[in-house]
């Protein structure tokens, strides 16, 4: 497993775990919800680079689907993180031989 896959799973859940803690701290007007909220944008850096990373490191999608991601990545960071890891990710990875198919 290549150091780009071994990121992206644990940052994409820390990221989504410390997004809704600050969304929750900023809501109820609890201290702390900054710090959150910086936490979760280094970590949402962190995870869409390793992401681009495996997208582009595939010889399995075509660039047009590269540039798909990519666009999406930087709009719509959360939703796109959610579709790659449950649709694309699996296809992306069967090129590394993580994935057998």
């Amino acid at each position: 497993m290549n150091r780009s896959s071994s990121l992206f799973r644990p940052t994409f859940l820390l990221s989504l775990l410390a997004m809704l803690t600050a969304a929750f701290l900023k809501i109820m007007h609890l201290p702390g919800g900054k710090i959150f909220i910086v936490i979760s944008v280094l970590l949402t850096a962190v995870w869409v680079v390793s992401a681009l990373y495996e997208i582009y490191g595939s010889t399995r999608i075509s660039m047009q689907e590269k540039i798909m991601w990519t666009i999406g990545f930087l709009l719509l960071s959360i939703i796109t993180g959610l579709l790659y890891f449950l649709t694309g990710r699996p296809r992306v990875l069967r090129d590394y031989k993580i994935l057998k198919r």
